[in-house]
Parts: C-alpha cells; sequence; structure tokens
C-alpha cells in the first residue's frame, strides 16, 4: 500500500512538472494534473491537498538538484562557501535564462511558495555555514536570516523579470550572493573574493533545465 501511495504521488508530480513547464503555475489546474496523470482530481487533492504543495515540492527538489549537481561537479575545487555561491549563480542563470522555467519561478515566488515551503530546508543551510565557519549564529537568529534570505530572493527575483530592477543579470546574481552572506555577517573582503572565484571556476554551459523542470548535469 506504501509503495503504490508513493508510486502515484510520483506520477502526480511527474505530471505536475510537465505541465508547470510548458503552461505555468497558475495556468494548470487541477483537471489538467489528473488529465495528463491519469489520477482522479480527489486522488490528487488527497495526496497533496493544495496545487501550491505540488509547487512547493517541485521547487524544493529543483533547488536540492541543482545544489547536487554543483557540488559534485565542483567539490574538488574549492570550499562550501565557493560551492555555495556558484550554488546561487547556477540557480539564477538557469532560472532566468529559460523562459519557462521563469515563468514557473517567477509564479512560484509570488505565491510565496518558497517562503512557506524552504524552511526546514533553509535552516539547515544556514546552520551548515554556521557551524563550519564558527560564526556564532543562534538558532533563532538563522530562523529570521532564513526567512529574511527567503523573503528577499523571492521579491528580488521578481522585481527583476519585472523589469524594476535595472541590473544587468551578472550584477544582479552578484548582488544575490553577497546578500547571503552579507547576512551570515561575513567581511566585505572575504564576500567580493567568494563572488570573484565563483565566477573564475563557473562553467555555465555544464547545466541545463529540462521541459520536465529537472536540473541536469551536461557532460562532455
Amino acid at each position: 500500500m506504501y509503495e503504490k501511495s508513493i508510486l502515484t504521488q510520483e506520477t502526480i508530480l511527474s505530471a505536475a512538472r510537465q505541465l508547470f513547464y510548458k503552461k505555468g503555475f497558475k495556468d494548470t489546474h487541477y483537471k489538467d494534473i489528473a488529465e495528463s496523470s491519469g489520477c482522479a482530481t480527489g486522488l490528487i487533492h488527497y495526496h497533496f491537498k493544495k496545487k501550491r504543495n505540488i509547487a512547493g515540492i517541485i521547487y524544493n527538489q529543483m533547488l536540492s538538484e541543482n545544489k547536487a549537481l554543483v557540488h559534485q561537479r565542483y567539490h574538488k575545487r574549492c570550499g562550501l562557501q565557493i560551492l555555495t555561491a556558484v550554488e546561487i549563480r547556477n540557480y539564477y542563470h538557469l532560472f532566468l535564462e529559460d523562459s519557462n522555467t521563469r515563468r514557473f519561478i517567477y509564479e512560484v515566488c509570488k505565491n510565496r511558495i518558497p517562503i512557506d515551503f524552504f524552511r526546514e530546508e533553509g535552516e539547515h543551510f544556514f546552520q551548515l555555514h554556521n557551524q563550519k565557519y564558527q560564526l556564532g549564529l543562534r538558532d533563532d537568529q538563522i530562523k529570521l536570516v532564513n526567512l529574511s534570505s527567503t523573503a528577499l530572493d523571492s521579491e528580488n527575483f521578481i522585481g527583476f523579470v519585472d523589469g524594476y530592477i535595472t541590473l544587468s543579470k551578472e550584477d544582479f546574481i552578484d548582488f544575490q550572493i553577497a546578500i547571503v552572506y552579507e547576512m551570515m555577517t561575513i567581511p566585505y573582503k572575504r564576500i567580493r573574493e567568494i563572488i570573484t572565484l565563483s565566477k573564475e571556476i563557473y562553467e555555465r554551459e555544464r547545466f541545463t533545465v529540462s521541459p520536465d523542470l529537472r536540473i541536469l548535469l551536461i557532460e562532455s
């Protein structure tokens, strides 16, 4: 029974991934997911309750895939701080350059999905840096930093796509990386080093987003 339930969830998520990429989050409806997955709308509601919950899971999976592939590609060449900057750099390049992916992430941000669904993962991210570099942040401070960082990331993404933020893409990405480290009280000189080094090793052409919102590493 458990295995059947997991298989059903994966079937629904797979259908939703393709629809969210093709039509966007806003214009994809329960009936679309039901038709594509072969599952009744009641079954989809039973497993996920709301469409935003499906999008939240997919969004988190995309971030996890991005992290895993960046670390796979670069972990032998640099430490955690540089890896994280490359991870953020790849995140923005992939999510901004493909119009379908950009629309999905934009609509996800407009609906506060990252803020509601990325809390546990975000706290783990900042806790990892806190322990690795002995930053001295308390648990309540990490929660504040995590919420603030996620909210800023979402609003800035919206502002950039809307044209309200008129920086070049590279300057925008550099700014987003800097914000993360400023919130962790990293000295400005070190932040500039992190940004510079992440640019030097990053290979944009090694990564892509598939038509079902999967992040892939392209091996030469």
